[in-house]
């Protein structure tokens, strides 16, 4: 599986040359994919570690000091301090930054290496090898919640629908590895297709063999399909039984989150500055 992301700005910095950098696949000790990273070297003696890429902000992402974050599992923690060449150039704090707001700003002066893995972040251009960008479709931006988010009319899988009256949101999130949907939309698909929560992993177990219908996504201009073959996620090649990439909002929520499942399905262009985001089949 492939993810092909492309951001107009990184930071606030806007770039108007085309450069593209390869990203890992992040997974947690579940097998789950939880994201894409980028490896880098920092620091005089130099020392490796992975940045997260995070749609929800327009920023790239680095695990704190409290290393919550499952991605952080099992590694070692590395300051800047502990590098000879690694100073701070910069501290500000901004009041907005392109629909964000109270977002601080540090700037690091260092030594940056790229790793040459598979996926790509592209920066300044369009990724036309990837992208089907003849069938690329847009969606105007809605800076809410210091998230990317566009507006909905309906979800679809097979019979089952959600359908909201008024503005109802949905945000890509790169760091998720599951579709969110309102919690009676899922449970209705949950029924529908057998599945069975596993109470130790917390994942919606499936019947591999059997026939699936796409995940349907409805807009005022646009309608955005994601295959089966991008939520149905078999871990071991002897598998029966596979995972359905969907979880729940609990209590009212009815936003949907669309994780890796999704961004499997489509390149996303954000072009923060004119409130739109593109999507494009993955070719």
């Amino acid at each position: 599986m492939k993810l092909t992301i492309f951001l107009c700005t990184l930071l606030v910095i806007p770039l108007f040359a085309e450069h593209q950098i390869n990203l890992y696949p992040v997974y947690d000790k579940l097998k789950r994919r939880t994201g894409y990273a980028l490896n880098v070297n920092i620091g005089k003696p130099g020392k490796e570690f992975r940045v997260l890429l995070d749609t929800l902000t327009s920023l790239l992402w680095v695990p704190g000091t409290d290393r919550v974050h499952p991605f952080c599992y099992d590694k070692k923690f590395y300051s800047k301090s502990d590098s000879t060449s690694c100073t701070t150039t910069l501290y500000t704090t901004l009041a907005q930054c392109y629909g964000l707001r109270g977002v601080n700003l540090w700037s690091w002066n260092d030594d940056i290496m790229e790793s040459d893995k598979t996926a790509t972040l592209t920066l300044g251009g369009r990724n036309s090898k990837s992208c089907d960008l003849s069938n690329e479709k847009y969606e105007p931006l809605y800076f809410l919640g210091n998230r990317y988010n566009f507006e909905f009319l309906a979800v679809k899988m097979g019979y089952t629908e959600f359908v909201k009256l008024g503005i109802t949101l949905t945000y890509p999130n790169t760091m998720d590895p599951y579709i969110t949907v309102p919690d009676e939309f899922m449970k209705k698909i949950a029924y529908d297709l057998g599945a069975q929560a596993d109470i130790r992993t917390g994942k919606y177990l499936v019947d591999c063999k059997q026939s699936f219908n796409p995940f349907e996504i409805f807009t005022a201009e646009n309608k955005f399909i994601i295959e089966p073959k991008n939520f149905i996620i078999k871990h071991n090649p002897n598998d029966k039984q596979c995972e359905l990439a969907f979880r729940s909002f609990k209590g009212f929520e009815q936003e949907v989150m669309l994780g890796l499942p999704f961004l499997h399905q489509y390149c996303m262009t954000v072009e923060a500055r004119e409130k739109r985001v593109y999507f494009a089949p993955i070719i």
